[in-house]
């Protein structure tokens, strides 16, 4: 049972939430898209193991894990690296989330509410963890709240922009919110993670979902990449089937090769901007899963990526020789490049898992429903609706 509202709880956050007194909530019936097994599955097979890998590559040494991510207003990302991470390891967990919702919906913000509400009284969960009422792209601004919010909850350990539309929608560098600048601006933050994080960056790729501004500066990039560096242009060719600019040019005309680019232009523009930033970042792809957003589509239109970022540590070279030299081995964009594409291609298409496996599914939809339970919602209901889904 969730007690009377307390207002104290969001004295600082600017925000006039809904007053609610509840003494049991409706079970819910009515389900989204976003609850499908296919997600359950990105969680625990893309999300978590890679959060285990970095627990056991970044010692928090008694720190909470800290989390950026857009939950939506049932919080289902945040209970479930509470209940599957957190919780066994006994870890603190501590969170910032941007809610925006396209239509200001009085139900949804009472949903959120109730939600913050379950969640502030799960054993791990710290009180400074937050939703805030923004969009991702205001952290392009160092001026604004969410930023300030930002630099006194992180840097964070896992950063999760699962996006409904698309990365690619803004126009590249001709308005200054952007999915593109908060990223960049970001990873300035980042600098004081101390150790290895992860980026994972879900996004629709199809045509209508990316600015035409933006594709022309990924072929752009692309092509400069196949002038520049052998092994990228041997690892495209052999791959994609692409080695010039004419080449791209055709492969974007063509449903999978675009897609193939659309996924290579993101790891390596990530790629880029993590040797770019200071301190200087090792980018790699770690794997790519896919599915249809809608049943009715041609092809696979979202892609979600795992991403590890780990710091480039090496001793300096003394030119006065004072110190005896040092061979320090620094990865090149063009080495990081040529490894995406391999990964970039072996895209999981998690629709066809989920038709394939009928035990496995069966287990997995036991464990979104026990996690649909926690968000008030019939979890009889949802595994029959879930299985049907699939």
């Amino acid at each position: 049972m969730i007690p009377p509202y307390d207002e104290s709880l969001d004295e600082d956050s600017g925000e006039e939430f809904p007053k609610y007194q509840i003494d049991a909530q409706p079970i819910k019936k009515s389900f989204k898209s976003w609850h499908k097994l296919r997600k359950q599955y990105v969680r625990e097979e893309q999300w978590c193991k890679s959060i285990d890998w970095l627990l056991q590559n970044n010692k928090l040494d008694g720190r909470p894990l800290r989390y950026l991510g857009l939950p939506g207003h049932e919080l289902l990302d945040i209970r479930m690296f509470h209940d599957a991470i957190c919780l066994p390891k006994k870890i603190k967990f501590r969170y910032m989330g941007f809610w925006k919702p396209d239509v200001d919906d009085a139900s949804l913000r009472l949903e959120l509410e109730i939600s913050m509400e379950e969640v502030r009284r799960m054993p791990q969960t710290e009180a400074t963890s937050k939703v805030v009422h923004d969009d991702f792209r205001a952290l392009s601004s160092c001026d604004s709240v969410a930023w300030k919010d930002a630099l006194e909850i992180g840097p964070f350990d896992i950063v999760n922009v699962d996006l409904c539309d698309g990365f690619y929608v803004d126009a590249p560098g001709e308005v200054a919110d952007t999915y593109y600048s908060a990223l960049a601006n970001l990873l300035t933050l980042q600098a004081g993670v101390g150790g290895p994080w992860v980026l994972f960056l879900t996004t629709r790729i199809g045509v209508g979902h990316t600015h035409q501004s933006t594709l022309s500066r990924l072929k752009a990039m692309i092509e400069k990449n196949l002038r520049e560096c052998p092994d990228f242009q041997k690892a495209c060719l052999e791959k994609i089937g692409v080695k010039n600019s004419a080449a791209v040019a055709d492969a974007l005309n063509r449903d999978k090769s675009r897609r193939d680019l659309m996924a290579v232009g993101l790891g390596k523009w990530l790629i880029h901007l993590g040797l770019e930033a200071s301190p200087r970042w090792k980018v790699t792809v770690q794997n790519i899963l896919e599915y249809k957003v809608f049943k009715s589509s041609e092809s696979n239109d979202l892609i979600s990526i795992a991403f590890r970022f780990e710091p480039i540590v090496h001793a300096p070279n003394d030119k006065h020789r004072f110190a005896a030299p040092k061979d320090n081995k620094i990865p090149t964009e063009c080495e990081l490049a040529a490894a995406s594409v391999e990964v970039a291609v072996k895209r999981f298409d998690v629709d066809k898992r989920m038709a394939l496996a009928l035990p496995a599914r069966e287990t997995l939809a036991d464990r979104a429903a026990d996690l649909m339970r926690q968000a008030r919602y019939d979890p009889v209901a949802y595994k029959t609706w879930a299985l049907n889904e699939c």
